[in-house]
């Protein structure tokens, strides 16, 4: 099953930070207000700079 989350700042948290340099980020985070009806769930996110944007991924821990 693939999905393609929207990453909202109020929604997501980071919980673990493996890299964070000029342009690259790698870190976990995870997603969900914690109700029954949006559970909390852990992904990774990717991000990598091409000249002055940043292009994020997200991918399952």
């Amino acid at each position: 099953m693939e999905f393609m989350p929207r990453i909202k700042n109020k929604s997501s948290k980071i919980e673990q930070v493996f890299t964070d340099s000029y342009g690259f980020r790698d870190r976990k985070i995870s997603m969900g207000y914690g109700t029954k009806k949006t559970t909390f769930i852990s992904l990774r996110l990717i991000e990598v700079r091409s000249v002055k944007t940043w292009h994020s991924y997200l991918t399952s821990v």
